[in-house]
């Protein structure tokens, strides 16, 4: 993801497969293996303590948890892209 910040993947991370309902479909679209994308949501999930997904034999649902969790990191990447805007480089 070009120009995007390294503390910021996470987010986009988490958006995108709440978005694909799939980690697979997820990965595809953020050209990462899925394996590495689910180690990265697992790690996440672990820092928080909750579950942010349901996991499914054909995809992911957020939780409630996650659904919490996805309205703050949509305000904040959508803040992020305000500044970004805004901001002479």
């Amino acid at each position: 993801m070009p120009n995007t910040p390294h503390h910021i993947l996470p987010l986009r991370y988490i958006d995108a497969v709440a978005k694909a309902g799939s980690i697979r479909k997820a990965a595809e679209t953020l050209a990462i293996t899925s394996t590495a994308l689910n180690r990265r949501i697992i790690a996440m999930e672990e820092e928080l303590g909750v579950d942010i997904f349901e996991r499914f034999p054909r995809g992911v649902r957020l939780t409630a948890a996650g659904e919490i969790l996805i309205h703050h990191i949509r305000n904040q990447l959508g803040d992020l892209e305000q500044v970004k805007t805004r901001s002479p480089i």
